[in-house]
C-alpha cells in the first residue's frame, strides 16, 4: 500500500511515459489479474475493511503507522514516532488532519483531492464499475527500467488522472504516479502478497520526481474484514489546551515593529532566549532561524522537506520547551529548524532575528492585527467575541494557510492571505498564464529586488491591474507582483496568488482560525476601498 497520508503534502514529481506499440488488451482482465483474479475482485466486493499497520520511514523520521480504510469512502492513517506524530482521516464528507501538536484542521483544495484519488486506490474503488467513476482508458506499454508495463490511466475527478503501470510478466500493479499541485508523485509498489486471496503490497517508496523528498512503507500486518469503530474516521477535537493565557484576561496587547513590510513580534524561546519572529499566517508551523537557537542546544528529531516562495528545503524538527510572547506562553512545541540568513537581513534591529510564528500561534488566539498602532491584540479563545462592525471573510485552510476567494480583472482564483508576505499582492505564474492575464495587465517593470523564503529566492516582474476584489473589497489602479514560475508555492497549478500586508495594513485585520475566518475592520481616519 502506498502512504496515503503524506507528511508533506507538497509533493510532487514529473513521469516522462515513452508508448510502445498499442496492443488489444481486456481492461477488467488485467485489473482483476492484478489483484489475483476474479475470486480476489469477488473478495474486493464484500470486502468491509482494511487494516495494515508496520513502520514507516520519511526524511529522516522513523516510526510506525497503523490505516484503516472502510470501502468505499472511510480512511484513517495515524503515523506515530518518538518526537512526531500525525493523523488523517476522511468520514465520508470531511477531510482533516491533526498535525504534531494536536491541532485539528479539515482539509480542503488539493490536499483532500489527494487523499480521496488515494482512498479511491486503495479501497480498490477502481476494480469496480459502479464505483470507479469515468472508465479507465488503456494507454499503451511503457518500458521503464528494462521493464514493459500496460499503462492505464484513471480518472476519478474530471481531469484528473492517475496512471497505473502494470508489469506485463506478472501483472501487478508496480508504480503509481499522480499530481499534487504542481507537482507530481510516483509511487512504487513491491512485495506482493495474498491477504485473504487479494495480492497487496507490503513494500512502499513514494518519490517527488526531481525534488528530494520520498516516504516509505513497509507493512507488517495486514488484516481484512475487521470489525471497525467507526468513530475514528470522524474529525476529532484538538487535544487539551498547551498554552496558558494571563488569568483573568480576555485579550493581551503585544507590541510589534512593522519594517519593510513585515510584523516583528518580540517573544522568549525556552524562557531565556530573547528574539524577533516574523508573525507569518504563510507558515504552515513555528520555524526557528538556525543561528538564533542554536546555544538552545535542542536535539533534532529528524528532518522533513518544507516548500516555501520558491522551492522545497529540507527542515529540521526539534521540541521547543517554551515560546512566550507577551503575557502568554506555548509549551511543548514540535518545529521547524532552518537557515534563514536571508530573512534576517531584511531589516536591521537590535534583536536577535528568531524565525518565523506561524500556524501554531494564529491558530490558537483570535488576534487582530493593528498595522497603525503596531499593536497586536491576542484574544482569549474561551471568553473571544469578535468586535462588531467588520467584513467577515471566510477562509479554507491550504497546507494549514488561510486561503479565500479573490477576482484579479475580473478572473476569479484562489488566493492565500500570508502574513509573511511583504510585497502586496502576488498572482503566480500558472494563473497568468491560464487566463491569458498578459492581456489584461499592463505596464509591465522588472522586479527591483527578490522575493525571499523557504526554498530560496525569485525574481520577476511588475505589472499594473485594472481592479482586485476580495471579500466584497475593490482595489482600483494596484501593482501586483509577477514572480518566476518555480516548484515552489508561485508555481503552483491551484492557487492563483498571494495577499500580503501592503494589501492588508488598510485595516484592522483579524484573523480567527476557530471560526475560519478573518474579519477586516476600516481604519477610522482612512477611507475604506469599499466607499
Amino acid at each position: 500500500m502506498r502512504a496515503i497520508s503524506r507528511l508533506v503534502l507538497s509533493a510532487a514529481c514529473v513521469v516522462l511515459l515513452i508508448f510502445g506499440h498499442a496492443v488489444a488488451i481486456n481492461l477488467d482482465s488485467l485489473l482483476a489479474a492484478s489483484i489475483g483474479g476474479k475470486v480476489a475482485v469477488d473478495s474486493i466486493r464484500r470486502l468491509t475493511s482494511l487494516t495494515l499497520e508496520g513502520k514507516t520511514r520519511a526524511g529522516g523520521l522513523e516510526g510506525r503507522f497503523h490505516a484503516v480504510i472502510v470501502p468505499p469512502d472511510h480512511f484513517y492513517f495515524e503515523m506515530k514516532s518518538p518526537s512526531f506524530s500525525m493523523t488523517q482521516g476522511y468520514d465520508g464528507l470531511t477531510a482533516w488532519q491533526r498535525d504534531q501538536n494536536g491541532q485539528v484542521a479539515e482539509l480542503s483544495g488539493f490536499e483532500k483531492k489527494l487523499l480521496l484519488k488515494n482512498l479511491y486506490i486503495e479501497s480498490f474503488s477502481y476494480l469496480l464499475p459502479e464505483r470507479r467513476g469515468l472508465p479507465p482508458v488503456y494507454r499503451g506499454v511503457e518500458v521503464q527500467d528494462g521493464k514493459e508495463y500496460h499503462v492505464v490511466g484513471f480518472v476519478p475527478y474530471e481531469g484528473d488522472t492517475i496512471i497505473a503501470c502494470y508489469n506485463t510478466v506478472t501483472g501487478r500493479r508496480e508504480v503509481t504516479g499522480t499530481h499534487v499541485d504542481n507537482l507530481y508523485t510516483v509511487s512504487e509498489l513491491s512485495d506482493f502478497r495474498a491477504v485473504s486471496g487479494i495480492m497487496i503490497p507490503f513494500h512502499s517508496v513514494d518519490t517527488v520526481i526531481g525534488l528530494p523528498i520520498s516516504s516509505e512503507l513497509s507493512v507488517e500486518r495486514a488484516a481484512i474484514n475487521q470489525p471497525v469503530e467507526m468513530s475514528i474516521f470522524t474529525r476529532p477535537l484538538a487535544q487539551a489546551s498547551d498554552f496558558r493565557f494571563p488569568t483573568g484576561k480576555a485579550a493581551i496587547k503585544v507590541p510589534f515593529a512593522y519594517l519593510n513590510g513585515q510584523i516583528h513580534v518580540p517573544a522568549t524561546l525556552n524562557g531565556r532566549k530573547r528574539v524577533r519572529l516574523i508573525l507569518d499566517s504563510g507558515a504552515s508551523g513555528n520555524v526557528y532561524h538556525r543561528d538564533a537557537v542554536a546555544s538552545l542546544n535542542l536535539p533534532i528529531a529528524g528532518y522533513l522537506p518544507a516548500r516555501g516562495v520558491s522551492g522545497v528545503d529540507s527542515i529540521a524538527l526539534v521540541r521547543m520547551d517554551s515560546i512566550q510572547v507577551g503575557g502568554l506562553t506555548l509549551y511543548n512545541q514540535v518545529a521547524g529548524v532552518l537557515d534563514l540568513q536571508a530573512l534576517a537581513r531584511t531589516t536591521e534591529t537590535r534583536e536577535i532575528f528568531g524565525g518565523l510564528l506561524g500556524y501554531d500561534f494564529l491558530s490558537r488566539f483570535p488576534v487582530m492585527v493593528d498595522y497603525h498602532d503596531s499593536a497586536l491584540t491576542v484574544f482569549n479563545p474561551e471568553t473571544f467575541q469578535p468586535p462588531s462592525g467588520g467584513i467577515v471573510i471566510p477562509f479554507t485552510l491550504t497546507q494549514q494557510v488561510p486561503t479565500i476567494t479573490g477576482s484579479l480583472v475580473g478572473v476569479q482564483g484562489q488566493f492565500v492571505v500570508d502574513l509573511g508576505n511583504a510585497f502586496g499582492l502576488i498572482v503566480h505564474r500558472a494563473f497568468e498564464m491560464e487566463h491569458g492575464l498578459d492581456t489584461l495587465l499592463s505596464d509591465f517593470q522588472p522586479m527591483s529586488d527578490n522575493m525571499t523564503g523557504i526554498g530560496g529566492s525569485i525574481g520577476g516582474q511588475s505589472a499594473y491591474a485594472r481592479t482586485f476584489e476580495y471579500g466584497g473589497i475593490k482595489l482600483e489602479a494596484i501593482r501586483v507582483i509577477l514572480p518566476e514560475g518555480s516548484t515552489g508555492l508561485t508555481g503552483s497549478l491551484e492557487l492563483a496568488g498571494n495577499i500580503g500586508n501592503r494589501i492588508l495594513e488598510h485595516f484592522d485585520v483579524l484573523f480567527d482560525y476557530r471560526q475560519s475566518r478573518i474579519v477586516l475592520y476600516p481604519l477610522k481616519n482612512e477611507k475604506s476601498p469599499t466607499d
